[in-house]
């Protein structure tokens, strides 16, 4: 029995994972045409960790939730973004409707759930937080270059995508998320200067991966607090 229901769990996560690569090809077609974006080269080694990630998360939720509502948000919430984090992976930006499809998750459960402030609070004070990480970020750059550059480290897509961890996660686990991703986004990046022999101020790293980690990190905690 537990092998057959690893086998619907496991061909449900491979599925929705598809799903996410697809939407992600045909979304990159149509911004290529609207907003002119070339595509980027894509890094198979990170395609190949979130898309195991989000196979895996999905297969443990479908096996260890033992409610509906957590399993339904679970995997809503990791579809999400984990679509999120292959559009910045192969666009370099966070388009605003993941953070609309977030809003919209958010008030959903909060209302079955029955604290929609919990995750309405969780999405405004992420989106203030990260909206002073970018000004801050942007006043840094122009102190330390030129005014005219404004290649920054962190982007205002990412505050939609702070706001997106808020509204799914809500508050306070919303905000330990995105300091979460900060901190990923650090050691990736030292990661990435010692591997590229770059300089650490130089080296970037996309955040959408950042992002999905830290929503899987809090996800696992989740499930373990509910099983326990």
């Amino acid at each position: 029995m537990f092998w057959l229901r690893y086998f619907h769990a496991s061909t449900i996560a491979i599925l929705l994972s598809a799903i996410c690569l697809m939407m992600t090809n045909f979304i990159g077609l149509g911004a290529k045409e609207v907003y002119h974006i070339q595509k980027r080269k894509p890094d198979k080694v990170i395609l190949t960790f979130i898309s195991l990630v989000s196979v895996s998360i999905t297969i443990t939720l479908i096996l260890a939730a033992k409610d509906i509502l957590f399993l339904t948000k679970g995997i809503v919430s990791v579809f999400l973004v984990f679509n999120l984090a292959l559009i910045d992976h192969d666009q370099g930006r966070i388009p605003i409707h993941f953070l609309g499809s977030a809003l919209v998750v958010g008030i959903y459960f909060g209302l079955l759930e029955g604290d929609l402030n919990h995750f309405l609070f969780g999405g405004v004070a992420n989106l203030v937080i990260g909206w002073s990480v970018y000004g801050l970020g942007k006043q840094f750059i122009k102190r330390k270059y030129s005014e005219s550059n404004s290649d920054q480290a962190f982007g205002f897509g990412d505050v939609y995508g702070a706001g997106v961890l808020g509204f799914l996660i809500g508050f306070p686990g919303g905000m330990w998320a995105f300091l979460l991703t900060l901190l990923l986004s650090l050691i990736g990046t030292a990661i990435s200067a010692v591997i590229m022999r770059k300089k650490f101020i130089s080296s970037k790293v996309r955040l959408g991966v950042c992002f999905f980690c830290a929503l899987v990190c809090f996800i696992l905690l989740d499930l373990i607090s509910f099983s326990s």
